[in-house]
């Protein structure tokens, strides 16, 4: 609504009191409680001393912060005004017109000020006085923006006096908006409002309507109803919004008249507003007069384009009536959007005989809505359906089936664990894909167990395989022996499915056998797949992971020492660490190869020697580059007095161009005189003189200030070295700067 919206004119203090100014207020209230609205024996403010006081308030922020006054001064000011009575807040009022816009802010600032101080609830005489100077300025000559401003400032202060002034300016085409914020929030003043209505038109009639709504005025209907006739738009609208707002069944009849009769935007906003008067209705406890509102729009608004009115109905109507019947009609429709609305709705229905209302439907209904049903069913998750639920999986029709392997998984519990597990041993395709994602997503602990017993139970290798992925995807370590029992079954496919379920299932105890296949499989998908599961499991328990796949790679034929290094990768224990790096030299190519590419993808900081180690050794060029690449990627995982140590080697030993580039990109983020050094030092190579140069000016702005003559001596041969012009310039600022 416009109503309530209404913010502080341009120019005029914020009509929150901001903490400088509470101080302030606040300082000032003892001082405030001894003085009456007119002391004795004080000479009248005069036009001069009123601007004195306003001059002591401050300026506007330029950086629109708003800085409270001095608690003095507002302490004095206040003493002041009110000291000289109602002639002091009349007179504060005049300089705020004869100031005008742009200059008037201190004066709106005091008299803001004014305000909230004898708002207080223990100041209601000041108040009152504050209040009833600010209505003598109504009936003047005043301009319409002080008079906007002097109604801004009686939302705070008036009361029951302001509603006869305030509401004389009900009928000016530019007060009417701001004297309905005042009279709104004096509170109590619909017969104001309502006396004004007749004779308001255009937009003052707007507000008025909105106003009658906000207040609720349940004897507006009458002429509000006459308004939803209104000849302009605005006004039926908003007359239809106040009719709405009030929820007098009255108005049902009006409304749903309008709404029937307009068209586009018009009939939108009516029919909306015949909604919220049904909600108002239910929530008062008039579920018929609402039901008759919900009732008209389910069966007048047939147009697809309106099925949004037609949900809402539906939905109304399962509230307020508490049954199933309108729910099961909008499922009977050929249109999916309220049949789905009708599924959310009827889950949520509460009532102790709901669910078996559904049941006996779902059982009479043909197959389309019996899957509907069954979604309902579903999600409501009440076990009195299940036994239902779980007949119609063996239902003639597949879209049957397969809603009630949904419903059951979200019912939930053992015997539905049991239905499912049956259907994945006897189905295949979509139903079987069904069943497994329902024991993967059925909630509670049952399943597991009934999974469990049935891969124990059963004979089909499929089945198995698919069994052992719901053990695996619900991660129910507690299930991890029946997968343990499956590593060794006949079937390939159930071997690999029961290493992935151990790879996030496993214990300490479950995984010596993986690691024994991996060693002495000869099947290259069954040790791919042990590597998988292993790698898996070392997330989980590292230390173990490396202990025994360490142990086993020390007699491990040379073929399988390439996947248990990469495993000691997964597992990054200092223990596998050193196992990978004592292979990097190892006689056999294949496993060098391997642990140098292991120990390059290292993700701990600690592995950053032993690459520097393999590439100050290595023969092997490949190894080399591999080698020196993976330490210098763990530099920023090192303390920093560390990483210019690895830095400086990498550059050393480097045997390319691209290595060192790599190496002056580290040493650039290291801003010590060190790295400068190390930096300058690859000016001389003209393969990375370029690249040298950027990190010496880079770390030369940094260290100006800390290491003038080092940076002086490098940045000076940089700028010679470079043949960028961009760079040789932002050489001689840095050069320029340390001159001065």
């Amino acid at each position: 609504m416009d109503i309530p919206m209404r913010h502080t004119p341009r120019g005029a203090a914020p009509t929150r009191r901001p903490a400088a100014l509470a101080a302030a207020l606040a300082g000032a209230a003892l001082a405030a409680l001894l003085l009456g609205p007119a002391l004795p024996c004080r000479a009248a403010l005069s036009k001069d001393d009123l601007a004195a006081l306003v001059e002591k308030m401050p300026a506007a922020d330029p950086d629109g912060k708003y800085t409270g006054p001095d608690p003095a001064a507002a302490e004095a000011a206040y003493a002041e005004l009110l000291g000289d009575g109602k002639p002091a807040v009349v007179g504060l009022v005049a300089l705020v017109a004869e100031r005008g816009p742009g200059d008037d802010y201190k004066a709106r600032y005091l008299l803001h000020a004014l305000a909230n101080h004898v708002g207080r609830p223990d100041a209601e005489a000041e108040r009152l006085l504050v209040s009833e100077a600010l209505l003598s300025t109504l009936g003047g000559d005043l301009p319409k923006p002080v008079k906007d401003h002097v109604l801004e400032e009686l939302r705070h202060v008036g009361r029951k006096e302001a509603v006869a002034g305030v509401s004389a300016l009900l009928a000016d085409d530019d007060l009417c908006e701001p004297a309905a914020q005042v009279l709104l929030a004096v509170g109590g003043t619909a017969d104001a409002f309502r006396k004004a209505l007749p004779r308001a038109t255009g937009k003052n009639r707007v507000t008025i309507i909105q106003a009658l709504g906000v207040l609720a005025d349940g004897r507006a209907v009458a002429d509000l109803a006459k308004a939803v006739a209104d000849p302009k738009p605005a006004v039926r609208i908003a007359a239809c919004d106040a009719l709405a707002a009030i929820g007098d069944p009255a108005a049902a009849k009006t409304l749903l008249g309008a709404a029937d009769g307009a068209a586009d935007h018009e009939r939108t906003k009516a029919t909306e507003a015949a909604l919220r008067l049904a909600e108002r209705l239910a929530d008062a406890g008039k579920k018929k007069d609402a039901e008759n509102i919900y009732r008209h729009l389910w069966n007048s608004r047939t147009d697809p384009q309106e099925r949004h009115v037609r949900s809402a109905a539906v939905q109304g109507l399962a509230e307020v009536r508490g049954d199933t019947a309108d729910l099961l009609a909008a499922m009977r429709t050929d249109d999916p959007v309220l049949r789905a609305v009708a599924v959310r709705a009827a889950a949520a229905m509460t009532g102790p005989d709901v669910t078996a209302r559904f049941v006996q439907a779902m059982n009479q209904a043909q197959p389309p809505e019996r899957a509907d049903l069954l979604a309902i069913l579903g999600g409501r998750r009440d076990a009195a359906a299940l036994p239902d639920v779980l007949r119609q999986v063996a239902d003639a029709n597949e879209p049957v089936r397969i809603a009630a392997l949904r419903a059951a998984s979200a019912i939930g519990g053992k015997d539905a664990a049991g239905t499912l597990v049956g259907v994945v041993a006897a189905k295949t395709g979509k139903e079987r894909d069904e069943a497994v994602d329902g024991l993967i997503k059925m909630r509670g602990s049952e399943a597991g167990p009934v999974v469990a017993a049935a891969l124990a139970e059963s004979r089909q290798s499929d089945a198995r395989a698919a069994l052992l992925s719901v053990l695996a995807a619900r991660r129910d370590e507690g299930q991890a022996d029946a997968a343990l029992a499956a590593v060794a079954d006949a079937d390939l496919w159930v071997r690999i499915a029961a290493m992935k379920a151990l790879g996030v299932l496993g214990g300490d105890a479950h995984l010596p056998a993986v690691v024994k296949i991996l060693r002495e499989s000869t099947d290259a998908k069954e040790v791919a797949a042990a590597e998988e599961s292993l790698a898996a499991a070392a997330a989980r328990r590292a230390d173990t992971c490396a202990n025994l796949v360490v142990a086993a790679l020390q007699d491990a034929p040379a073929d399988k020492a390439p996947p248990m290094l990469r495993v000691l990768g997964a597992a990054a224990t200092r223990k596998a660490m050193d196992a990978v790096i004592a292979r990097t030299g190892d006689a056999k190519a294949e496993i060098a190869d391997a642990a140098v590419r292991v120990l390059a993808e290292w993700r701990e900081g600690e592995a950053a020697e032993p690459l520097l180690e393999v590439a100050r050794t290595t023969a092997n060029d490949v190894h080399h580059a591999m080698a020196l690449r993976g330490a210098i990627r763990l530099v920023d995982r090192r303390r920093n007095e560390d990483r210019f140590a690895i830095l400086a080697e990498a550059v050393r030993i480097a045997k390319r161009p691209e290595e060192k580039r790599q190496a002056l990109a580290g040493l650039a983020r290291i801003e010590t005189p060190e790295a400068l050094q190390a930096a300058a030092a690859c000016l001389a190579d003209a393969a990375v003189k370029e690249e040298a140069a950027v990190a010496v000016v880079q770390l030369g702005r940094h260290l100006a200030g800390k290491a003038p003559e080092a940076v002086r001596d490098a940045v000076t041969r940089a700028r010679d070295a470079t043949t960028n012009e961009d760079l040789k310039k932002n050489a001689e600022r840095i050069l320029n700067d340390l001159k001065k």
